[in-house]
């Protein structure tokens, strides 16, 4: 039963957030939940924090409205797929998170400074509840410091809270990004990055428990968190408390272990970014000695496969490599990813040195393949690059030669960049710079599989083989294009194993898998994004069972090639860009 129940949020008219409550709409249309999604025009002169201090009182009129109703919250850039029967009946008068999606054994004040998580609750019918709303306005009027919404609820939940009663959604239920989505999930966090832009700008709280009643993994925190504020550039404060979660998350031991596989791995990619074949022999040496892990081997692998492209096309170590940012985890290396330092040592004879494409350089460097424009600097050159979300950024003061489609075209135009509407996914160049030879059909159809796929559980017909889309090194990539050569078609999870059986002209199938719809990053995008900046009619990825057995697969095969003309002009530009310098 919903009639009891309303859905209330509100969103400025702003393109970012217009669409957010779009999609928020349709959600709660398919969920037959009722909702009430304001459009609010932003004063001039207001800020993010002014804004949300206004909730207060439109949450209060809202509730006035609705006396019998129970209210819920839900900030316009989260979502529901779901409001399961206990959190819709709550009996309590307020129902949500707990601050941080914390567990229970953190529940109330032990590492936090505030009680509930602000972006969905919801409020009861009783005169607790909405003593609690009206108690969070008569602060909110007389507060005269800078505040955002969330101060004055925990103000009237400290004042209120002993005589009220309430309800913590489990946090299992809650995911962080579509990406973490389990079976257990109802509701996705949403951020805009507003929090992290006014954080120390507006006023907070201090965790009522005195420090001698705190955790010591919550005094450790916060010691952490002051040094920290004096001491951490703000672009590296993201980094390092990760770093310092994931220490106060292991037991000595797993410290200990991670903390020898991250030296190795610094040690093997330094050594690989210089082109230092020896010292990668001397880790394997050592590593056979030792019985190492199959991590050890594989990272081993990416090492030499980023030390191959350290050499220029007559194998010799380049003395001017060109400088490129790719993604190269997982290890041993990801076919789509590692296109990028094939492709552009192929067309430019030269070395290519990796550059970080998170860290960046400070020299000018290459962006290209996957949707890493998010991390350009006024330092990148973006050739084809790409984006996963609609609403992404992309630094205005990059250099912009080409992009993957018209789509992450429009994203650099909103991010106040030029958009030079050359578009086309780089792996389209592949025929022009590699042609198998010797090929025999082996009547078979191929499988290849995001690598975010491969924990799903497939059951495969006796005719479907399956082909694993790590390839890092030269001969490993060239290696798969062989591969997917002899399949009568391909049916293919990874963006890159579908687009490389385009510019062969080789039949496949875009697909995903049952369990699988949200293990692949973004929202999308870059699939539409791909077809249009090739001149094709944009596709999603097909939902497949995990028994493979069960459905005609051919139905959904493409059998289209990536038209000649775009070829031609991306293959054009790329030699003009990487044979000049």
């Amino acid at each position: 039963m919903t009639d009891d129940v309303l859905i209330y949020s509100f969103h400025t008219k702003d393109a970012y957030y217009t669409g957010k409550a779009d999609e928020l709409k349709a959600a709660l249309g398919r969920l037959g939940l009722p909702y009430r999604i304001d459009a609010i025009d932003i004063p001039e002169g207001k800020e993010w924090p002014d804004i949300c201090r206004q909730k207060i009182g439109m949450i209060k009129n809202v509730c006035d409205e609705n006396p019998d109703k129970k209210i819920f919250w839900i900030d316009v850039d989260c979502y529901l797929f779901d409001l399961p029967d206990y959190v819709k009946n709550f009996s309590a008068d307020i129902i949500g998170y707990q601050r941080g999606f914390s567990t229970p054994d953190l529940i109330g004040y032990a590492g936090r400074t505030r009680f509930w998580e602000p972006c969905f609750w919801g409020i009861n019918t009783s005169k607790s509840a909405r003593g609690f709303i009206n108690d969070a306005l008569e602060a909110e009027k007389a507060y005269q410091e800078r505040a955002t919404d969330d101060y004055f609820f925990e103000e009237s939940w400290r004042k209120n809270g002993s005589s009220m009663s309430f309800q913590i959604i489990p946090s299992m239920t809650a995911a962080r990004t579509e990406a973490v989505i389990t079976d257990d999930s109802f509701f996705v966090f949403g951020a805009s990055g507003n929090v992290a832009k006014f954080k120390g700008k507006v006023s907070q709280h201090t965790s009522l428990l005195p420090a001698s009643a705190m955790p010591i993994t919550t005094r450790v925190k916060q010691y952490g968190r002051a040094a920290g504020a004096a001491l951490v550039p703000e672009r590296l404060k993201p980094f390092i408390k990760r770093a310092l979660s994931a220490l106060l998350r292991r037991t000595l031991r797993e410290n200990v272990s991670a903390l020898t596989d991250r030296s190795f791995r610094i040690q093997v990619l330094s050594a690989a970014k210089n082109g230092d074949r020896k010292r990668l022999d001397g880790f394997e040496k050592s590593i056979a000695k030792q019985g190492a892990s199959s991590s050890k081997r594989k990272l081993l692998q990416l090492g030499y496969a980023m030390c191959a492209y350290r050499e220029s096309a007559e194998k010799a170590l380049n003395d001017n490599p060109v400088k490129l940012g790719w993604w190269i985890d997982p290890a041993p290396g990801n076919f789509g990813d590692w296109l990028s330092p094939y492709i552009f040592q192929k067309i430019s004879g030269r070395g290519v040195e990796f550059v970080s494409p998170v860290k960046g350089a400070d020299d000018r460097y290459y962006l290209s393949i996957g949707s890493i424009g998010k991390f350009a600097r006024p330092a990148s050159t973006l050739m084809g690059v790409g984006v996963s979300r609609k609403d992404a950024i992309i630094d205005p003061d990059a250099r912009v030669v080409s992009l993957r489609g018209p789509r992450t075209g429009a994203i650099v135009t909103a991010s106040g960049g030029v958009d030079p509407g050359v578009y086309g996914d780089p792996a389209i160049l592949l025929p022009k710079l590699f042609k198998p030879e010797g090929i025999i059909k082996t009547g078979r159809v191929g499988l290849v599989r995001h690598f975010t796929h491969l924990p799903l559980d497939l059951t495969l017909p006796e005719h479907v083989e399956e082909v694993s889309i790590f390839a890092s090194s030269p001969d490993d990539i060239e290696g798969f294009i062989t591969k997917l050569h002899e399949f009568d078609y391909v049916i293919s999870s990874a963006m890159h194993g579908f687009i490389a059986c385009q510019a062969y002209g080789i039949p496949c199938a875009l697909v995903t898998f049952e369990g699988g719809e949200n293990n692949v990053h973004g929202d999308g995008l870059k699939y539409a994004d791909y077809f249009e900046g090739v001149g094709m009619h944009p596709v999603a990825p097909v939902l497949l069972p995990r028994d493979l057995r069960a459905v005609s697969i051919k139905e959904h095969i493409i059998d289209t090639t990536v038209p000649n003309e775009h070829v031609e002009r991306l293959y054009d530009i790329f030699v003009a860009e990487l044979k000049s310098r």
